[in-house]
């Protein structure tokens, strides 16, 4: 694997780290919307991260397009798409609480780490 890109990953994993430490915070302050937000953009940075390294790979910019894409990606496993499906859907279809929210995005972000040592290991 290209160190570069590597390094890229775990630049955008360290960021996306953040966000799950703010969504923690946030879950015990009762803020179920931002715990949502930065849920969502924790995972978004993750599948960035991953997406630089898996060549051929494309899901759009921003984290919203990350999650969709995700969702809709055959090759991902049917636990990791559901997670996705739920972080994208709407407030107005289904509101999920902040704990939803951030056991999906850990989710997914487990299963982009998984996927970085695999790829890493494969290099």
């Amino acid at each position: 694997m290209n160190n570069e890109l590597a390094n890229k990953a775990k630049v955008l994993f360290a960021q996306g780290d953040v966000e799950i430490s703010r969504a923690e915070k946030f879950i015990k302050d009762n803020f179920d919307g931002k715990v949502r937000t930065c849920s969502r953009r924790a995972a978004g940075f993750y599948i960035d991260g991953l997406l630089n390294i898996k060549p051929g790979k494309s899901y759009g910019k921003s984290f919203m397009t990350h999650l969709k894409a995700l969702s809709l990606d055959n090759s991902i496993p049917g636990d990791i798409k559901k997670s996705a499906e739920i972080l994208i859907e709407r407030i107005s279809v289904r509101k999920i609480s902040g704990i939803t929210a951030l056991e999906n995005a850990k989710n997914i972000i487990n299963y982009c780490k998984e996927e970085f040592k695999i790829f890493s290991e494969d290099k």
